[in-house]
């Protein structure tokens, strides 16, 4: 996988190398209806199949055993939920979606930089962060 940066706390890691695996927790302190659970850890899945490929790299490397599952404890009401267990699927995919999306950002990116930046004459930039000089709506002279 290419060059990524991903920011995030993982709440708990537990490692049972006895079984052979590792358990991402994650505390959720919002208020959800405990019929609506199911559906708010589903929300959550992405998050937690992230932080549970990146725990992955590093405990690999260390010959710990990976995470194959994540808890959610949901604090109002309390209710531990547990996501179905990873597969190498849901790895295989999340790869994937990083790629895509580091793909298209990296080439939205390079036609913000390419792009010809210009007002209308009639039209002159006030709030550009590019105005005064740059923008020819808007010359370094004219007061911001």
């Amino acid at each position: 996988m290419g060059a990524a940066v991903f920011r995030g706390v993982i709440d708990r890691l537990l490692v049972d190398e006895e079984r052979g695996e590792s358990t991402i927790l994650d505390f959720k302190t919002g208020s959800v209806s405990a019929a609506d659970v199911p559906s708010a850890a589903q929300a959550h899945r992405s998050q937690m199949l992230a932080y549970s490929w990146a725990a992955n790299q590093v405990l690999v490397a260390r010959d710990q055993p990976p995470v194959t599952r994540a808890l959610l404890y949901f604090s109002d009401p309390a209710i531990l939920h547990a996501l179905p267990p990873w597969t190498a699927g849901d790895f295989q995919d999340f790869e994937a979606m990083v790629e895509k999306v580091y793909a298209q950002s990296t080439q939205a990116w390079q036609e913000v930089l390419d792009a010809q930046l210009s007002a209308p004459e009639d039209r002159p930039c006030k709030h550009c962060a590019f105005r005064g000089g740059v923008c020819p709506g808007r010359p370094a002279s004219a007061p911001h």
